[in-house]
């Protein structure tokens, strides 16, 4: 073994090189994530209907409302940070174009300094 060996017994994964996926991902974290937040808003506006399909159909359809009033907001946030349209786009699953047409004008509204 030598000290450039990365598979020795002392390798670890940097925290700080680890990055996220180019593009929104489905998977169990998300899905606990989102079941985990389910459950609570549930819980927070009826309580008695925990189970109820009718009662997780509105919290869900709540998040979805809620994660679109937000979309403008993080986009205007890492175009502040200096993240490409493309970048942007990839996590969003649309093109560059479609991402500036959508979030540009929100984008320009929240930065003063541009």
């Amino acid at each position: 073994m030598t000290a450039e060996d990365t598979n020795g017994p002392w390798a670890f994964k940097d925290p700080w090189t680890i990055t996220y996926p180019r593009h929104a991902v489905i998977d169990d974290h998300s899905a606990a994530v989102l079941e985990d937040a389910a459950v609570e808003l549930t819980l927070l506006r009826s309580p008695m209907r925990l189970g109820d399909r009718l009662a997780e159909l509105h919290a869900v359809s709540s998040l979805r409302a809620q994660i679109h009033a937000w979309l403008p907001i993080v986009v205007a946030g890492a175009r502040d940070q200096g993240h490409t349209w493309d970048d942007i786009a990839a996590q969003l699953g649309v093109t560059p174009a479609a991402a500036r047409r959508r979030y540009r004008p929100m984008a320009r509204a929240t930065n003063h300094t541009r």
